[in-house]
């Protein structure tokens, strides 16, 4: 995983780093967009979505089951391959890196998602219910969570949730 990307080196130091960015040791399998394995219950396909090309790739995940659907948007900025990829799906999980404006004027609004353009594509794919996940520490400072769902209920009409460590989600 190469982590030099200009948006990455951003995060880390905003979030107290110091340059470079260390490496992480991983062993990863890539799974190509377009994958899809299916059984009786379910299926699941990827598609790519925008988010650090050319230093990283990034998968979202469409899981169908005869309850509902769900999307795993993963890693990724405002994509229009999100939006479709993800129409009709009952749940959207999503990142939500930051407050849109705070992520406009500190340079790490590109590749990335926050508040308002998360809130674009879930109400353009016509999501019932947005999972926020892999927030940056914003998502700990008093208010800061009420301000990002007024944002994000201005643009989405549906149901939102902040996820956090363990916590458990009806998604149905």
């Amino acid at each position: 995983m190469n982590l030099q990307a200009p948006a990455a080196q951003n995060y880390h130091v905003n979030e107290g780093g110091t340059l470079p960015r260390p490496e992480p040791n991983y062993e990863v399998h890539d799974i190509e967009s377009g994958f899809i394995k299916e059984t009786k219950s379910w299926k699941i396909t990827t598609a790519k979505v925008i988010h650090a090309q050319p230093w990283l790739e990034s998968i979202a995940y469409r899981i169908e089951t005869k309850k509902g659907t769900i999307v795993l948007g993963g890693d990724t900025g405002f994509d229009p391959n999100l939006t479709k990829f993800a129409e009709g799906a009952d749940v959207l999980v999503a990142m939500c890196w930051d407050h849109q404006d705070v992520m406009d004027s500190n340079g790490e609004n590109i590749g990335v998602l926050g508040t308002k353009n998360v809130a674009k594509i879930a109400k353009q794919a016509g999501i019932k219910k947005l999972i926020l996940t892999h927030t940056g520490s914003w998502a700990l400072k008093p208010g800061s969570r009420e301000r990002a769902i007024g944002d994000i209920a201005k643009i989405y009409n549906g149901k939102i949730i902040f996820a956090d460590e363990l916590m458990n989600i009806e998604l149905w």
